[in-house]
């Protein structure tokens, strides 16, 4: 911006920057922020469901296999205390 620029802009908006090359108030910052994140918020992809977190498709077979092991430990994992259990109740009652 060049100074004669700088001078027809009204008093208000002088006031309060130090030079013409000065950031913008505080309160447009954050204005044009919420605009910027708003229209991000717009341009991505929308969940399938919620708490989907619209993942892009090439991680599906990845999370797929993640899921399906964490299943199966999950499940050999509940087997061992099951039997443990049962073991144990066994052990209490020959007792």
């Amino acid at each position: 911006m060049t100074d004669e620029q700088h001078h027809d802009l009204p008093a208000k908006v002088r006031k309060g920057r130090s030079s013409p090359d000065a950031a913008l108030p505080r309160p447009i910052q954050e204005h044009l922020a919420r605009l910027l994140r708003a229209a991000y918020h717009e341009r991505q992809d929308k969940p399938a469901f919620l708490g989907d977190a619209a993942l892009p498709r090439e991680f599906d077979d990845y999370l797929y296999r993640l899921w399906s092991s964490e299943t199966a430990h999950r499940r050999r994992r509940a087997g061992a205390c099951g039997l443990a259990a049962v073991q144990a109740a066994l052990a209490g009652v020959s007792a």
